[in-house]
């Protein structure tokens, strides 16, 4: 089973400016993709897998910041394919969120279904 069937729901695809940290260095990046269980960050420099990771991030138009931790469930360093019909993530570390609350999946999901319309 690959990643993508792994996910209970499809992750939009969204640019967005994500505060983060691991536990020896803070680090700032964009979101390449988002749902309410997690997110990709793209980065040169992915954290291993299993490495837990706060993170801090904010939904357009919103002043209040969606802040949690997760951990890195995968990465890649191969950049994105390029004339292959076949997009798929470049380079960075897909983050599963941890302990993610209720009001913050639920403005997560409003934000995508907003997206959507």
């Amino acid at each position: 089973m690959n990643r993508k069937e792994r996910r209970r729901v499809s992750r939009k695809a969204v640019r967005l400016e994500i505060y983060y940290s691991t536990p020896t260095d803070i680090f700032t990046s964009l979101s390449q993709n988002l749902n309410d269980g997690g997110i990709f960050i793209e980065t040169d420099r992915p954290s291993p897998i299993g490495t837990v990771v706060e993170i801090k991030f904010y939904l357009p138009g919103d002043h209040k910041p969606i802040e949690t931790h997760g951990m890195v469930a995968w990465s890649t360093t191969s950049p994105p394919e390029k004339g292959t019909g076949h997009p798929r993530e470049g380079m960075g570390m897909g983050i599963e969120f941890e302990n993610l609350n209720n009001q913050d999946k639920e403005r997560i999901n409003k934000f995508i279904r907003d997206i959507k319309n």
